[in-house]
């Protein structure tokens, strides 16, 4: 039985231990095992590094190297191949790199069978969020991390081909450092297992496997969710309650206590001009471009963008001659320090229209007082639709998101039926079964992963050991993400299209 765990980055945690874990579990029950890992450093470039620095490759494979250095037993350690002169200068993928920074272009892009585009899109949106690619990096970066996912994809197609592997075993596998292990598995039809970190409460019975879904398959979710028995609701009463409990007050759920969005805001304040006698509409925005990076059915939207049906919202109350009807905006915390224009057109609404307020994301004012005392609750995606229902709140999905099938909340198939919606005053809460099953399995399907301990507040484990890297290593890294996020991403930004 030949098993094939992927492990691209050192850099991430607990990504590292539990792939670390997973490695050595199989290497305990005497299977044969591959672990593959990033050659790095030749042109190699990623979600982490999409600059492709040599610093921050140098100081990945470092924590990679100690790591590795943790397993005991027999494995067989292969790295992936340099960047080949060929790939680079193939005539047609010449042609697609000059194109590359056009977004549809990007996103419809295959190769091999293999979503390449929308993966290449997933990693160059994670440490820069220009949605646009109107950065002046863009063609730049966006060209290295493709052709890092060839170089990948090429790679598993000629190893699956001549070796017989049971499962693949990776890590969420939305973004191209990823990608192609998972699509190129689903091609020779292997047996795949993609992994995710879930601590929910502080423990450590944390990864969920999605099998061979991307962890943001509505199908997966609606499935899993369905299938959790009744009695389990009972059974998990108090975790539910305090699932709800801890994350109004800003406590980690399954998250680092500096990843709470609520933690820094008033608990009990609203707005100044909030008059409790105006029938309160609330969006909660979310951000943007952590969704529209996955592509197929999140692509299929009802309405167009966010920002889009945020407008398309104003106009309607701004043509609305009833003032009774006021519309809030409140924008996610999480794009508090997004400079690209995708977010400052929702900075310049607010004194546009009339009945519309704006909540910056730096706002005090509290996102759950805003909740409990709307009226209806809007959302694109964002999870407080589930808090929402829990406190019987009306509320609206006008985005595609993982929990949609569920039932719990108004889909508007069209903008007239949108507009009644809004409108209504006889709308009931939809609140039901599914909800408290979809937090019972966000809570209870993640399994205990032997060798991988630890938690967001102590940190995480491979078989007790707390994975370091060398003293010139941390450096590098430090220095790797001020070119990151300080030279190459100003520059990206402050010289982008216009």
């Amino acid at each position: 039985m030949n098993y094939l765990v992927h492990i691209p980055s050192g850099l991430p945690s607990p990504e590292l231990e539990i792939l670390l874990s997973k490695s050595q579990e199989i290497i305990d029950k005497k299977s044969s095992l591959y672990i593959v890992t990033c050659s790095g450093l030749n042109n190699y470039a990623c979600s982490l590094n999409p600059y492709s620095i040599k610093v921050v490759c140098f100081a990945c494979k470092n924590r990679l190297k100690n790591g590795l250095k943790k397993l005991t037993g027999n494995f067989n350690l292969i790295e992936t191949p340099k960047i080949s002169s060929n790939i680079i200068n193939n005539i047609k993928l010449k042609r697609v790199f000059y194109n590359i920074n056009k977004k549809n272009n990007l996103k419809n892009f295959f190769y091999q069978n293999t979503d390449l585009g929308m993966a290449t899109y997933s990693s160059y949106l994670a440490l820069i969020r220009d949605i646009e690619l109107k950065g002046f990096l863009s063609r730049h970066a966006l060209s290295k991390i493709l052709l890092t996912g060839i170089c990948l994809t090429d790679f598993y197609d000629k190893f699956f081909k001549h070796n017989q592997i049971k499962e693949v075993f990776l890590y969420n596998g939305r973004q191209s450092q990823s990608r192609p292990a998972l699509r190129m598995a689903n091609l020779y039809k292997i047996k795949t297992s993609v992994l995710e970190h879930t601590t929910v409460f502080a423990n450590s019975k944390g990864v969920r496997n999605f099998e061979n879904n991307l962890p943001q398959s509505i199908s997966f979710f609606s499935k899993k969710v369905r299938l959790i028995k009744n009695s389990s609701i009972n059974k998990n009463k108090k975790k539910i309650y305090n699932f709800f409990k801890y994350k109004k007050i800003g406590l980690p759920i399954n998250s680092p206590v500096n990843k709470s969005f609520v933690k820094n805001q008033s608990k009990y304040e609203l707005p100044a001009d909030w008059d409790v006698k105006k029938k309160n509409i609330v969006f909660f925005t979310t951000s943007e471009d952590e969704y529209t990076s996955i592509g197929g059915i999140y692509d299929k939207l009802r309405f167009g963008s966010q920002t889009d049906i945020i407008i398309k919202i104003c106009k309607l109350f701004d043509n609305n001659p009833d003032s009774n009807f006021q519309f809030w905006i409140r924008t996610h915390p999480n794009l508090q320090d997004v400079k690209w224009e995708y977010n400052k057109i929702l900075n310049k609404i607010a004194n546009k229209y009339k009945n519309i307020h704006f909540i910056s994301a730096d706002s005090k004012i509290s996102t759950y007082q805003l909740m409990e005392n709307a009226e209806k609750v809007l959302v694109f995606s964002s999870t407080i639709a589930v808090e929402a229902a829990y406190a019987n709140k009306v509320c609206i999905l006008l985005g595609r998101t993982f929990y949609e099938n569920l039932g719990f909340c108004y889909i508007p198939k069209n903008f007239l039926g949108l507009q009644k919606l809004i409108f209504s005053n006889n709308l009931k809460v939809k609140k039901n079964i599914n909800l408290y099953k979809w937090v019972v399995f966000w809570i209870e399907s993640g399994i205990s992963q032997k060798h991988f301990s630890g938690n967001h507040k102590k940190g995480y484990k491979f078989k007790h050991y707390t994975i370091k890297s060398s003293y010139l290593s941390n450096i590098l890294n430090l220095i790797g993400k001020f070119l990151i996020y300080k030279v190459c991403n100003n520059i990206n930004f402050y010289f982008r299209i216009r």
